[in-house]
């Protein structure tokens, strides 16, 4: 039987919490894709021809504007393709323009961007992020050992004993 206490249950929850809150975009992503998808496709079967796009492409074109079985991407607009007849070596391709995919992906851009772009994060963490740490050239490794893990079997390489001749001091951070 396992017992939890109420202060593990509160870590659990905060976890959960902070798990949900990082990655829950990247959760929903793929169920709105679907959904949206999905709506598209039953409204392509009952949409007359004269409300659907029409775009006729040589067969490069329409190989390099393919990005699914029933998708095309055009001018950096995503098309559902209701269907296509191919007469004298071009696509004639009928489809329609999916607002909703194009605003979930450019909605997936801008939360992939913006911790990238953001000028909230302190500085000093950014620059404390960004610098390598290098240890002196002047170390000497006394000693080497081979050591074998039983359930890895993979050679570690272990050094056990090192000597520096001066101490290795972190870099100041100036802001």
């Amino acid at each position: 039987m396992v017992t939890f206490s109420v202060k593990k249950l509160y870590a659990v929850f905060v976890v959960l919490i902070m798990l949900v809150n990082t990655a829950g975009f990247y959760l929903y992503y793929p169920f709105a894709l679907q959904a949206i998808r999905k709506e598209m496709k039953a409204l392509l079967k009952t949409l007359p021809d004269e409300k659907l796009d029409f775009f006729i492409l040589d067969e490069n074109a329409f190989r390099k504007a393919r990005v699914e079985a029933h998708e095309i991407k055009l001018d950096g607009r995503m098309y559902d393709i209701a269907r296509i007849e191919i007469r004298g070596g071009f696509y004639h391709v009928y489809c329609l323009h999916d607002q909703k995919e194009d605003s979930l992906i450019s909605f997936l851009g801008y939360v992939l961007g913006k911790p990238f772009k953001s000028d909230s994060f302190p500085k000093v963490i950014q620059q404390f992020l960004g610098l390598v740490f290098i240890l002196p050239s002047t170390i000497v490794i006394k000693s080497f050992h081979w050591v074998v893990a039983t359930f890895d079997l993979k050679p570690v390489h272990a050094y056990t004993d090192v000597d520096s001749a001066t101490p290795f001091v972190p870099p100041e951070i100036y802001s």
